[in-house]
């Protein structure tokens, strides 16, 4: 499920910007490169929230759309040759707290019944023989 679409990138940081992070002329950002920058995202993202919630979600967050955004601006900068990336690093590092904090149940998404936590897995479960020697059967030995 994808968290955030390109226009929401375009719409946070700037089409500018995105032009210059994904394009060598600068000139309109590379929407092929934001989508596959978000799909990353939103894959990094499902593989924490899948610890506590059924997925695909039935709505999506704003704080979601947020971070998602965050991480593949993390990533396309990231994949840029040169660069001073320590805000964007600043925003993924938080963008991954958060997550694991939502998958440690600490945050709520604030999500519907529908998408409450998953169940918690089960003990470990034996089945076989009964016992052929014990306590019970063992008294005169």
């Amino acid at each position: 499920m994808a968290y955030a679409v390109a226009q929401d990138m375009i719409d946070r940081f700037g089409e500018r910007t995105l032009a210059e992070v994904t394009t060598d002329s600068g000139d309109t950002p590379d929407t092929a490169k934001l989508d596959l920058a978000l799909s990353d995202a939103s894959n990094l993202i499902d593989g924490f929230l899948q610890a506590r919630y059924s997925l695909p979600l039935t709505a999506v967050p704003a704080q979601l759309q947020l971070h998602a955004c965050n991480i593949a601006f993390y990533q396309l900068l990231a994949a840029r040759p040169t660069g001073d990336i320590e805000d964007v690093r600043k925003r993924y590092d938080d963008a991954i707290a958060y997550l694991r904090e939502v998958s440690l149940g600490r945050i709520s998404l604030g999500l519907a019944e529908d998408q409450a936590p998953a169940t918690e897995h089960g003990g470990l479960k034996l089945a076989g023989p009964t016992k052929r020697f014990g306590r019970d059967n063992l008294a005169g030995f």
